[in-house]
């Protein structure tokens, strides 16, 4: 008996790992922290400012919430800043490009509370 309930657990805690895994890709934590999933832990140095011309993971992650906060895809996802980006930004924040980390996460968290 004590061995079916090990293997239970084990079972229960393997499906909850894929779960959280399968989640994390298809980027419902987005929705849930205001950060793009695979955000780097460290800025590396030339990211900022994102305006236009900049092409990064960071843009695509702007690009990724203000599609989000729309509710449709109106930018395209490519992490290219372009001038369409730069509008969109504009319509939600009031900018035209975010020059610092700290900036950007108070855009993106501006851009989640569009969700609500």
């Amino acid at each position: 008996m004590k061995k079916t309930g090990i293997i239970i657990t084990i079972s229960i805690v393997l499906l909850v790992i894929v779960l959280i895994v399968v989640l994390w890709k298809q980027g419902v934590f987005v929705k849930l922290t205001g950060k793009p999933v695979g955000k780097p832990s460290e800025t590396p140095t030339g990211v900022f400012p994102l305006k236009v011309g900049s092409k990064n993971e960071w843009v695509e992650g702007l690009q990724f919430s203000i599609n989000k906060a729309a509710g449709q895809k109106v930018v395209p996802q490519d992490g290219n800043f372009t001038q369409e980006t730069q509008n969109f930004l504009k319509l939600y924040s009031g900018k035209t490009q975010i020059n610092s980390e700290k900036e950007y996460d108070e855009v993106m968290l501006l851009l989640q509370t569009k969700l609500r």
